[in-house]
């Protein structure tokens, strides 16, 4: 079994400056952002695992910084983490699981553009931030 595959993403959470607080602390000195509260596992560094259709552990990675984006919609910000875990091997679909995370299944034939939302989705064709109403 060949080891190619590629699963690449985006981990979107907002950012919001009213009285709904945010779900990230982006006030970092270096002017990156990561999670705080309930979503604080998603931070620099904070462990990605992927795991095969079995259940088998299949990839290792970690986050990246995250990187604020501005946003035209309710959040006036976004917290984005871009990811790549490689050398995974052919599957029917994934599991991945963000530091302590509920993992999420993925099909294989969208491995290559996953896009993770918490209280937000990130168009993978328009690259656009869906919030829902």
């Amino acid at each position: 079994m060949l080891n190619d595959k590629v699963m690449s993403g985006t981990v979107a959470l907002p950012i919001y400056d009213d009285a709904r607080g945010g779900q990230t602390d982006d006030d970092m000195p270096d002017g990156s952002c990561g999670g705080s509260g309930a979503y604080g596992g998603f931070v620099q560094n904070a462990g990605i695992t992927i795991t095969d259709d079995a259940g088998t552990k299949v990839g290792l990675g970690v986050l990246p910084a995250g990187v604020r984006q501005p946003s035209d919609l309710p959040a006036t910000r976004v917290c984005l983490f871009k990811f790549t875990v490689a050398s995974l091997p052919s599957s029917d679909f994934y599991g991945v699981q963000i530091g302590d995370s509920p993992v999420i299944t993925i099909p294989s034939d969208r491995i290559g553009q996953v896009s993770l939302g918490f209280n937000a989705v990130v168009d993978p064709t328009s690259g656009l931030l869906l919030l829902p109403s």
